[in-house]
């Protein structure tokens, strides 16, 4: 399946990276770009929106960068302490689509501006139906728990990441599953033909270290123009919503399977996981009586 991502290099200007194709030199590109604008576009609010490294007292520091570069730092215990002197950040995400979000996960590459090698990387990790968000730092020295192994194929560096999951995604999976991250390529923001990216996660089981889940995303860059935009928003309209569509969809085939529910930690309960627990237990509670096999958690 083609999809579109969109890179957002934080070390260049906010106005070229989120609306770039506004200075193009034709008068006739430009009124297109102006009509897609309110369609398509990057919102920080979309980000960090569980308040991470808000400063209330210090607004003018309060961009999206600077608190990811703060939430590194802090999530590193200060061994890591990347600016946008030293490191490019560039974020791997979903563009806003008439108005409404969803990224299943975001990557966030912090790269060392004198060596180009990825030295961390943040991942943005959301669910669904709670619409809560994690966030996992990549680093030796994160306290999440991260092991880093980086590897040289094929001329290319080969990033790999292995940590405990500690965020709960699905109500079908379990929390006992270690997560396998690898990335291929650095993100840039002048396309090119090296500028390829390979994004592999897979999930081991914690107690038999047995695969269960592997996902494999393949990208090539291109440029940003008004009629890539519009051809995008021709072929996928609305791509946020069909992503949450097809989750449900899926949970819908998983759920008439019987497979079994895994209600959301208790640790980590929200008012809204309890909503979703409460609207559901019937139905899972027929389902049962239908399927004695399918028993809830």
């Amino acid at each position: 399946m083609s999809v579109e991502y969109g890179i957002q290099d934080f070390n260049q200007n906010a106005m070229d990276l989120t609306i770039p194709f506004l200075c193009l030199r034709w008068i006739w590109k430009k009124t297109l770009a102006i009509f897609l604008w309110p369609l398509v576009q990057f919102r920080e609010a979309d980000h960090l929106k569980n308040g991470e490294e808000l400063q209330p007292d210090k607004p003018k520091d309060n961009a999206l960068v600077d608190r990811i570069l703060r939430f590194i730092s802090t999530k590193t215990n200060g061994n890591f302490q990347p600016t946008l002197e030293s490191h490019r950040v560039m974020l791997l995400t979903h563009l806003c689509y008439y108005g409404y979000n969803f990224n299943p996960v975001s990557f966030y590459y912090v790269v060392d501006k004198q060596t180009n090698e990825l030295t961390a990387l943040l991942g943005e990790v959301s669910n669904t139906p709670w619409t809560e968000m994690y966030c996992y730092v990549l680093h030796p020295s994160s306290i999440d728990k991260v092991q880093t192994n980086i590897k040289e194929i094929a001329k290319r560096t080969q990033y790999n990441y292995s940590f405990p999951k500690e965020f709960h995604v699905s109500p079908f999976m379990e929390m006992d599953y270690w997560y396998d991250w690898s990335f291929v390529g650095v993100p840039s923001s002048i396309p090119d033909d090296s500028s390829s990216l390979t994004v592999i996660n897979s999930m081991r089981s914690r107690s038999s270290d047995q695969m269960v889940f592997i996902a494999k995303l393949i990208m090539e860059s291109q440029n940003i123009t008004p009629w890539s935009v519009a051809w995008q928003m021709i072929r996928f309209p609305v791509f946020c919503m069909i992503i949450q569509i097809w989750i449900h969809y899926q949970a819908a085939w998983l759920f008439i399977k019987g497979i079994v529910y895994i209600p959301h930690p208790e640790e980590s309960e929200t008012t809204a996981s309890k909503m979703i627990a409460s609207i559901m237990t019937p139905f899972f509670a027929i389902r049962d009586r239908i399927n004695p096999k399918s028993k809830t958690m």
